[in-house]
């Protein structure tokens, strides 16, 4: 049961839409003056498009971060052999983590083993290894 304060504003918000109060307005905005800028610079703010990285802003990443934070969070394997299970663990696991794909394995635990398998690891160690990764990255 709606309070008598309820029904008022039921009422009010009736007449409101009733009278046209909350539809759009026909006119239509330009991008020019929507943004507030010359044509010229509106011209050029369309043909300009972002340029990709060069080669030297993606070196090392996110390979440097994912080994800083491994290192962080208290990993003692080597770049060569960290990179190495990097490898590995990313064969493994991004069809399952990162699109669902279960093609490859069933579920998640069943990728996880595999790394821990083929990369001879303990638990500790993938978990180092998933975490590295996952801080930087999200990797699900």
């Amino acid at each position: 049961m709606a309070s008598a304060k309820q029904l008022a504003w039921r009422k009010k918000f009736a007449k409101m839409a009733k009278s046209g109060k909350f539809k759009k307005s026909k006119t239509k905005i330009s991008r020019k003056a929507q943004f507030g800028i010359g044509m010229k610079a509106y011209q050029n703010a369309e043909k300009s498009t972002p340029q990709p990285m060069t080669e030297k802003e993606l070196k090392g990443f996110p390979d440097d971060d994912w080994f800083k934070e491994y290192k962080r969070l208290g990993g003692k394997k080597t770049r060569k052999q960290y990179e190495k299970n990097v490898n590995i663990f990313v064969y493994h696991t991004h069809d399952i983590f990162i699109h669902g794909d279960a093609s490859k394995y069933k579920n998640r635990g069943e990728a996880l083993e595999a790394v821990k398998k083929e990369a001879k690891i303990d638990n500790k160690e993938l978990n180092k290894l998933f975490d590295s990764i996952s801080n930087i990255t999200a990797w699900t």
